[in-house]
């Protein structure tokens, strides 16, 4: 069973407002569902979109931020946790153990960098904008967004 899902996302607002919209809903849907959100604790783009919606739904949202990033600003406030790591490599590791799952919304080349790339068999280019891998890994449920 699914209780946390840990999503990657990018920190703007990306080239199509369906992309906000988008993650608006699915934020609500976690929050609907009480499935706690853990990502990368920024107030800024999808990322701040999605973690506001589940929190404006009274779910509740973990934030896993480096401290230059907290330092500068972006960690979005009243968060029902917000952990603050040194490293960009271990807010990876430390948002990949919070999740029982994982989803890739738009983002840029930070989002995949951020996705563990060894559960991600591939992607294909312009066809795949959500993936959503449950552990263990036999389940995996891949989302198209339409534009």
């Amino acid at each position: 069973m699914i209780r946390s899902l840990t999503v990657y996302c990018g920190a703007n607002m990306g080239s199509d407002p369906q992309f906000v919209t988008a993650a608006k809903e699915f934020g609500q849907q976690l929050a609907q569902h009480d499935i706690s959100l853990v990502y990368g604790g920024g107030r800024f783009g999808i990322m701040g979109t999605i973690a506001r919606a589940v929190m404006d739904n009274g779910g509740t949202v973990h934030g896993v931020i480096t401290t230059e990033l907290r330092d500068r600003g972006t960690a979005l406030d009243n968060l029902t946790t917000l952990e603050v790591v040194p490293t960009m490599d271990i807010r990876k590791q430390q948002m990949m153990k919070l999740g029982d799952g994982m989803v890739a919304l738009p983002g840029g080349v930070g989002t995949l960098e951020l996705v563990p790339s060894k559960k991600l068999v591939k992607l294909l280019p312009g066809q795949l904008s959500a993936i959503i891998i449950n552990r263990p890994l036999s389940t995996t449920l891949m989302v198209t967004m339409t534009r």
